[in-house]
């Protein structure tokens, strides 16, 4: 009888072990969504690519992001530090990288996580009275470890179509961010200028491997 509950206590070992994995199996993909998006916000491509599928559409999506991103912010603190708090009005919209952040690494309870054998969804619930909006995000499980994977949204391909202009805006910000710490603009208003000019200026070049 003894030996018979032994075995019985070990079985339920092992369901409580299996049970408990699954009940954690959320939480773990909750965070391997935000370690992705708050790492694409900071401007952190290595540590992106980790928390993320290796395939070419999300090689190529945390490749041009995350430099936008940490462009953005170099631009952004460059602004504040010479133009006090009116410097912040540099940036009028933010990055792809930080509406990512924005929406999915923020706030663990605010996103739902479905799983199906080795594949995840995550949505972000709506505000009250408000419908869901955009497509679910998609996580893999690769060697144990749940991954976002951006392969399957609808558009992404667009990312690198955009290449051209998204490099050029991360140049310009980052080149403006360089002259604004070296004094050479007087007013926010002409290093807002010189940022869209800086664009233009890049979009305007031939692009390395065109056609002619």
């Amino acid at each position: 009888m003894g030996k018979r509950f032994n075995v019985i206590g070990a079985i339920l070992v092992v369901m409580l072990g299996i049970s408990t994995a699954h009940a954690d199996e959320p939480a773990d993909v909750r965070e391997a969504a935000i370690s992705f998006a708050r790492a694409l916000a900071q401007g952190n491509a290595e540590q992106a690519h980790k928390f993320a599928v290796s395939n070419k559409t999300n090689d190529t999506f945390i490749d041009l992001v995350a430099p936008l991103a940490a462009a953005e912010t170099k631009l952004h603190d460059a602004a504040v530090s010479r133009f006090g708090k009116d410097g912040a009005s540099i940036l009028t919209t933010g990055t792809p990288g930080e509406a990512f952040n924005q929406k999915y690494g923020k706030d663990p309870g605010n996103l739902e996580v479905n799983i199906a054998g080795d594949s995840a969804q995550i949505t972000a619930k709506p505000k009250a009275g408000q419908k869901a909006e955009g497509q679910p995000l998609q996580l893999k499980k690769v060697e144990g470890k749940w991954k976002v994977d951006l392969s399957k949204l609808q558009g992404i391909e667009a990312m690198a179509d955009n290449a051209p202009r998204l490099k050029a805006v991360t140049k310009a910000m980052a080149d403006t961010a360089d002259e604004i710490q070296a004094g050479k603009y007087g007013r926010v208003q002409e290093a807002k200028m010189a940022v869209a000019s800086k664009v233009k200026e890049e979009l305007s070049r031939p692009q390395s491997g065109a056609k002619h």
